[in-house]
């Protein structure tokens, strides 16, 4: 049997070597210093190759959405940047010609292919590039005009062409 004297000194040690390691056994170490934090992945890029971007627009608001569409096409047209250009001639704009059974609501649809996997595809970031002082007023026309947007990223799996 262990004596009192014996048993605190266990006691002691097992303490002290529980408190210096953490309990985990192992030697407490200098936290690191944290990693520079990368800028999170914008909403609207596509890194797979390709992707959709669905615009539901108010139905009386269509002309007012292929109005900055329009507005948009120019800044691509007017960028020096190759990498724009390349991005622009990657963008097909789609109009849904299935009618929404309410009539609330009209589909444009983006297409893009190839997608410059670099570069943010988010209309008004385009748009305040190419026009700071515009950006504002197209900001809050597609605001009123646009319900929502989804996205969808794609990989390609399968060409169907046939080689000649």
């Amino acid at each position: 049997m262990m004596g009192k004297s014996r048993l605190a000194a266990a006691v002691l040690v097992l303490t002290a070597g529980l408190v210096s390691t953490g309990a985990t056994g192992q030697t407490p170490q200098t936290p690191a210093t944290p990693a520079a934090a990368t800028p999170p992945a914008s909403e609207y890029a596509f890194s797979g190759g390709g992707g959709l971007m669905f615009f539901y627009v108010k139905a009386g608001m269509a002309g007012d959405f292929e109005a900055v569409m329009a507005k948009l096409k120019a800044a691509f047209t007017a960028s020096k940047d190759s990498w724009r250009r390349q991005q622009a001639n990657g963008i097909k704009v789609f109009k849904s010609t299935e009618v929404d059974p309410t009539g609330a609501t009209v589909v444009y649809v983006w297409m893009i292919d190839p997608a410059v996997s670099t570069v943010d595809y988010d209309p008004i970031k385009l748009l305040n590039e190419a026009s700071p002082k515009d950006t504002q007023p197209l900001f809050d026309k597609l605001k009123a005009d646009v319900i929502k947007i989804d996205r969808m990223g794609l990989s390609p799996v399968l060409t169907m062409g046939i080689a000649r």
